[in-house]
């Protein structure tokens, strides 16, 4: 089985999305409903995990906030996507508990999925045509087995 950094990411975030459900945060969209930066930061998140697998959820979480930061983001009590303001801006150790299990969990996804051989997306689109082509190739004329 193979799988793209972006189907990892995909089940990273809805596992973030149904924890959240579970301790009754509601407002996380599916990924198929999940805005660009979302999907970005989950994509972002996968690929730092996978090049450096002995990761912890700390320094994950550390890479998150420099790169929120580097984007304009800064700390706010809610979450505004609007204002780019966000309750997890600040230091891991000061996280709340069920923040820093999010990071525990998407390390813990992205571990369980990163044995299995990951593809790029151009390599999936090149594996996809090669497949395709052969699939429509015209039987070759010649000698076969048979006539042999």
């Amino acid at each position: 089985m193979t799988l793209t950094i972006e189907q990892i990411a995909r089940v990273c975030h809805e596992a973030n999305r149904a924890y959240c459900m579970a301790i009754g945060d509601h407002s996380q969209a599916s990924w198929d409903r999940a805005t660009a930066w979302q999907k970005d930061s989950a994509i972002t998140g996968v690929t730092a995990s996978l090049a450096a697998p002995d990761k912890t959820p700390e320094q994950s979480h550390q890479g998150w906030l420099e790169k929120k930061a580097a984007e304009g983001w800064t700390y706010g009590a809610v979450k505004k996507p609007e204002l780019r303001q966000h309750p997890c801006m600040v230091p891991y150790d000061q996280l709340p508990i069920e923040q820093r299990l999010k990071d525990e969990l998407f390390i813990g996804v992205v571990r369980a999925l990163g044995g299995v051989k990951t593809v790029t997306d151009a390599e999936l689109v090149k594996a996809v045509e090669l497949h395709e082509a052969a699939a429509i190739e015209p039987p070759r004329k010649g000698k076969t087995k048979r006539s042999a």
